[in-house]
């Protein structure tokens, strides 16, 4: 007979996963490579046809708030992240935990003998 016992613990605990690496204003910052349950709630509970654009820049600055915490956001403020440019870095790391590739190019590295930019070599999987 099969056992009627879900360790859901041990599931949690095989999922984890190297946080995302976020720099911003030359502090990196380590993001953890899933989204937060709370925020898959709320946009399932929002109606997408009665979201004003405020509501639903709401929702991604609470999404932020959860994924740096919030005294994290409010220092990207007062060093002058613009509001378009907090909602880019938010999205570009939901689409990093999602799995797409956010620049679509090779990173760059700084050549250390000419000090030229060059192509990065992408990492093997």
């Amino acid at each position: 007979m099969a056992s009627r016992t879900l360790n859901f613990d041990n599931f949690m605990s095989e999922k984890k996963q190297e946080p995302i690496k976020v720099t911003v204003f030359g502090e990196q910052y380590d993001v953890k490579p899933e989204i937060p349950a709370i925020v898959m709630v709320t946009l399932a509970r929002s109606d997408e046809a009665t979201v004003s654009e405020f509501e639903a820049t709401k929702m991604i600055i609470n999404a932020g708030d959860i994924m740096f915490g919030k005294p994290v956001i409010d220092t990207f403020c007062r060093k002058g992240m613009r509001a378009e440019q907090l909602v880019e870095l938010i999205k570009s790391v939901f689409d990093m935990i999602n799995g797409k590739d956010v620049d679509g190019e090779e990173p760059e590295e700084l050549d250390d003998e000419s000090g030229m930019v060059t192509a990065g070599k992408k990492a093997k999987k």
